[in-house]
Formats: structure tokens, C-alpha cells, sequence
């Protein structure tokens, strides 16, 4: 049940010729990876029906790191090394995820709607009135924009023209909070800070390029929005504040 290592690393291969999205991979390999660890459990359980001192053993490693798996995914803190998974404890695990999605909304008409189609058309139809353009004088415009100096101080030329350094990186992964939900790739800052000595020089690399081309990846241009609640009435669409979730390769740079 073991991913192919032949397949696995013509896909790598692949992946570094551009012709194969490195999500695609990735989703492959933790599919493959979850099948494997399906089969793994069900073995080590059939096996220590028998009650082998070491099957027993082994199954216990398992399921040890596999509670470890659900402490990450719920970000408890306060578990101990030795206390024992409870319902509670997967409760706050499953929560972490179901508190996400918004399963009902009131239409300004009234109606609760709670369909995954009308949800998002009501709440599609709120931001847009909300965040629409609203009338603009173009002479108040112009009079605040003519007293606003466009070039950058002299002095600033030098720092803001030089080229980006893994230092000046290092500097911004490092001072991102520990424990926040990543973007679209799934990488959090913790990631970049535990495998920096490998990851710098490549991402300096990345941005190298990008400064060069005018122009940025694909994955550095996309984010996850996501609407978290506020005091007041959950089924009022005023009382959800929308965040995106970008990924941290690209909240690294304007942070520099």
C-alpha cells in the first residue's frame, strides 16, 4: 500500500518542469498517504487480536501519534502529555472544522435560507453592495492626490532599489504569530521557520524572479476568504467579518 516510489518521483520531476502543479502532488500524496495509514490500522488491530506483547505495542504507538494528529488539528493547549482522549477531546477536534461553514442566513427578504446555492447568493449579493463604489468627487480627488508627494525620500532610494536578501525574509516569517490558519497551500509560518535553512534561498529566488518578470505565481495571487462571526445575530450576514487567508511565501515579501 506503500505511494510508488517510481510514480511519486516522476510527478516531483514533473512538478519542477512546471508541468504538473505542485498541489496536485501534494493532494495525491496525502491521499495515498491516509489509504496507507487506513490499511496500517486495520492490520496492526487484526494482529494484535492475537495479543502479542509487540503488536500491542505497535498499535499503540499508532494510535499515540494519532491522537497527537487531533490535539494539532484542534490547537488544544492545555492537554497533557498522559491524559486520555475523551469525547470532548474529539469534539473540540471535529469543531475546529464544522464551526467553519455557515449553514443558514437570513435573506433580506426574511427568509432563512439554507442551501450551499443561497447561502453564497445572499451573502454574495451583501459584500458586493457593501464594497461597491460609491460616488467620488473627481476635484476633492484631485486636490487631496496634487498635495501628496509621489517620489520616496532620497535617503530611501538605495534600501528600496537594492535587491531582496534571505535575511530581510527571515526577518518576516519570523515575526509571524505561531498557530494561524494557513492559505491556500497549506503551508503555515511555522513550516518556513522549522525548514528555513532549506526553503530561503529558494523563496529569495522566487521573488528575485517575480521582480525581474513584473509578475507573481499563480498561488501567490489566490486566497481563501473566509467569513468569521462577530457579536449579534449568526443569520445576519452584517455579522460576519470577511478575512482572506493568503499564503505566507507572499505575506513574506510585503512585510520585508
Amino acid at each position: 500500500m506503500a505511494v510508488p516510489q517510481a510514480c511519486f518521483s516522476q510527478c516531483v520531476s514533473l512538478v519542477g518542469r512546471g508541468q504538473v502543479p505542485h498541489q496536485a502532488v501534494r493532494n495525491r500524496y496525502c491521499v495515498e498517504r491516509a489509504h496507507q495509514r487506513r490499511f496500517k490500522f486495520h492490520s496492526l488491530c487484526n494482529r494484535a487480536r492475537d495479543g502479542s506483547s509487540s503488536d500491542l505495542h505497535a498499535l499503540g504507538v499508532f494510535l499515540d501519534e494519532k491522537l497527537h494528529g487531533a490535539r494539532v488539528r484542534a490547537r488544544i493547549q492545555f492537554v497533557e502529555a498522559d491524559e486520555k482522549p475523551t469525547i470532548r477531546f474529539y469534539r473540540d477536534d471535529t469543531k475546529s472544522v464544522v464551526d467553519r461553514r455557515i449553514r443558514a442566513v437570513c435573506h433580506p427578504g426574511g427568509v432563512v435560507v439554507e442551501s450551499p446555492q443561497a447561502v453564497l447568493g445572499v451573502f454574495g449579493s451583501f459584500f458586493s453592495n457593501l464594497y461597491s463604489r460609491a460616488a467620488v468627487s473627481e476635484d476633492l480627488q484631485e486636490d487631496l492626490l496634487s498635495g501628496i508627494d509621489k517620489a520616496p525620500p532620497e535617503s530611501k532610494n538605495d534600501s528600496l532599489g537594492s535587491n531582496l536578501s534571505v535575511g530581510e525574509l527571515w526577518t518576516a516569517v519570523a515575526a509571524m504569530k505561531k498557530g494561524k490558519v494557513p492559505g491556500p497551500d497549506g503551508l503555515p509560518a511555522e513550516f518556513y521557520r522549522t525548514f528555513w535553512e532549506v526553503l530561503g534561498g529558494d523563496l529569495r529566488d522566487v521573488f528575485a524572479t517575480a521582480f525581474q518578470l513584473n509578475y507573481m505565481s499563480q498561488t501567490q495571487r489566490v486566497g481563501n476568504i473566509v467569513l468569521l462571526p462577530k457579536s449579534g445575530d449568526p443569520l445576519d450576514p452584517r455579522n460576519r467579518r470577511p478575512i482572506t487567508l493568503l499564503n505566507v511565501d507572499y505575506k513574506s515579501w510585503p512585510k520585508h
